[in-house]
């Protein structure tokens, strides 16, 4: 596996989150990881980009331990900065900034790292045409369908070159009709060789997108299968009870 996330444990002051949490994305898949709310799905996101720390557990990129709690526990802000740097978050509600340009807000956070303006000016050019907003690389975020913010969120994740690429409730913000263009820019980024982790309560997006799912119930992960199986034939009864519900509505 390219990503192997192991045995992640979180507590909140008593209260266990997450436990035992293990599960892995190879380069060119996607895994939508899926379960109830308050199953662990955010607080498991939130571990992967170090917006919490665990209390246990690795993270291993390409052979790699880039995290080992037992060593990792007391970070600074320097060494959790340089840890983020492997995954690149997609938030829910975009937060692109208002007074900036599409440009400028894929720019933003590496021209604040000292990143040559030249360089990254023609990287952000080859982003934002990958995502098809070459046209409005001038616009401001109020000038924009949610879609095409969106799209713009991608491109300013993909600018760091993260090894993994994660998407909090990438359709949650938007109207239904605009869903294929976020599937539509996944598959483009999977077959270019990305490693991408989403977590969705939307089950459609989750069958058109994701090549496995991951599904957590309770703070631990009860399946771990091909989309189509765990859709027409889950194997634990959490995910079936999970499933039954879904369809209800």
């Amino acid at each position: 596996m390219f990503l192997e996330v192991k045995n992640i444990s979180k507590k909140f002051n008593e209260t266990s989150v997450l436990s035992d949490a293990s599960f892995g994305i190879e380069k060119g898949e996607v895994v939508a990881l899926l379960g109830s709310s308050g199953a662990g799905k955010t607080t498991l996101l939130r571990c992967l980009n170090f917006l919490e720390t665990p209390d246990s557990g690795q993270f291993v990129i390409d052979g790699e331990i880039v995290f080992d709690a037992l060593k990792d526990k007391n970070m600074n802000e320097n060494e959790i900065m340089a840890k983020r740097k492997h995954f690149g978050l997609v938030f829910q509600s975009f937060n692109l900034f208002p007074q900036y340009t599409v440009k400028q807000n894929v720019t933003l956070a590496p021209s604040l790292q000292g990143e040559d303006k030249k360089v990254l000016s023609e990287k952000a050019d080859q982003l934002l045409k990958q995502v098809g907003l070459s046209d409005r690389a001038n616009y401001y975020p109020c000038q924009l369908s949610g879609g095409q913010q969106q799209r713009v969120a991608i491109a300013r994740a993909l600018i760091m070159n993260p090894d993994v690429l994660c998407f909090d409730e990438p359709t949650s913000a938007l109207d239904p009709a605009l869903v294929g263009e976020v599937v539509k820019v996944v598959k483009e980024l999977k077959e270019q060789g990305r490693a991408i982790l989403v977590v969705t309560h939307d089950m459609n997006f989750a069958k058109r997108a994701a090549d496995r799912i991951v599904f957590i119930a309770d703070g631990e992960i009860v399946e771990d299968s091909k989309t189509e199986d765990f859709f027409n034939n889950p194997r634990s009864s959490k995910s079936k009870e999970f499933i039954d519900a879904v369809a209800l509505y």
